[in-house]
């Protein structure tokens, strides 16, 4: 039972003496000043926590916007593409339609009697 009450004194002059140099510390004008300066450090890690996701996702944003600049500058390209192919293929048609009416006029004149 001795033991009891000798280890209960020992713990509470303990939790006193704690108190006491809490107490001290908070008094103290250097702890206040070292409090300060930890919340200040603290609010510039946190702004530039944020400032960096910012910038994450400013780059993120930018990066999926070139992205699709990119893929319609590509179907841009495959259209003029396409459309020059047109354009040739027209121009090969009607070629080829004057050609053939041309050797079906030269056969029809070659086939007529003279004279």
């Amino acid at each position: 039972m001795a033991h009891i009450y000798t280890f209960s004194l020992i713990i509470t002059n303990n939790i006193q003496y704690v108190d006491r140099q809490t107490y001290r510390q908070r008094v103290n004008p250097t702890y206040l000043q070292t409090l300060q300066q930890q919340k200040m450090a603290e609010a510039q890690r946190l702004q530039q926590a944020d400032v960096a996701g910012e910038q994450f996702m400013f780059s993120t944003r930018e990066g999926r916007e070139m992205q699709q600049l990119d893929r319609t500058a590509s179907m841009l390209g495959a259209a003029k593409q396409a459309e020059a192919q047109a354009d040739s293929d027209r121009t090969g048609a009607i070629t080829g339609a004057i050609g053939s009416l041309t050797g079906m006029a030269g056969a029809y004149y070659g086939s007529q009697p003279t004279g």
